[in-house]
């Protein structure tokens, strides 16, 4: 009896964390086969948001080209992501730009990008757990901005330098204090180190401070019909600060 219990257990436990691994998944849309764009306008200028994930299945990436295409052809100006570390060729800053917001945030997101994504499709693992659903549904890594028709030399680079972002959050919260631990820490290794705690931080960093940022461009840009190509967490806060801005931007 013992036997046949202790499988059943494991079993249940096997699925038990495969099917949470399936809803987190999900929950980030990483496993759309198409791209549901969001529209919101003010009545004077129209903005649809694209809204990206890291990982995914190779037919969402086809189809948001497939979308940037068309909205192209439509004469839509577009926008793009890409945080960038340092306006200057300095690359002692840059490094110390990078393990800061590292302590912030937890993760250095260059080494990911360096390493070609956040997930290894060879040992089909994300951060080094192997999940069986990787290979099941096929997911890959993001596609690169040509494969996805974003075109850097027509299209509008929409995003924030680490040499503006670190010290706006300095400014806001207070120095951020690099320890022997953040220093002797490759930014490729695992993070491991007493970094930020604070959730409310840790979201301004990734999205609050990149938020305001696009929202200016978007109030500033004469265009006005203007696509988005942006993280999928970001339409909410970018929906928000036009709202209070003006009242009148509405979702439909």
């Amino acid at each position: 009896m013992k036997q046949p219990l202790l499988l059943s257990i494991l079993i249940f436990v096997i699925f038990l964390f495969s099917s949470c691994y399936r809803i987190i998944l999900t929950s980030f849309g990483t496993l759309e086969k198409s791209v549901s764009v969001k529209k919101i306008s003010n009545t004077k200028k129209e903005v649809v948001f694209i809204p990206m994930h890291h990982i995914g299945k190779s037919e969402f990436y086809e189809d948001v080209k497939k979308v940037i295409d068309s909205l192209r052809r439509e004469g839509y100006t577009l926008y793009y992501e890409a945080v960038k570390v340092n306006k200057e060729n300095d690359s002692l800053q840059s490094d110390t730009l990078r393990r800061k917001m590292r302590q912030v945030v937890g993760a250095d997101p260059f080494a990911a990008v360096a390493n070609g994504g956040y997930l290894d499709t060879v040992n089909h693992t994300i951060f080094n757990k192997k999940l069986r659903i990787i290979k099941k549904e096929h997911l890959v890594n993001q596609r690169s901005r040509i494969k996805l028709g974003i075109d850097t030399l027509r299209d509008t680079w929409a995003d924030v330098y680490l040499s503006d972002l670190i010290p706006a959050y300095e400014k806001k919260y207070g120095n951020i204090v690099l320890t022997d631990c953040d220093f002797n820490t490759n930014l490729s290794d695992k993070y491991s180190c007493q970094g930020n705690k604070n959730s409310e931080r840790k979201m301004y960093a990734l999205a609050g401070y990149r938020n305001e940022m696009i929202v200016d461009k978007i109030l500033k840009d004469a265009n006005t019909k203007i696509a988005i190509v942006y993280g999928s967490k970001h339409y909410s806060g970018i929906l928000a600060m036009l709202q209070q801005k003006d009242s009148t931007w509405k979702k439909y």
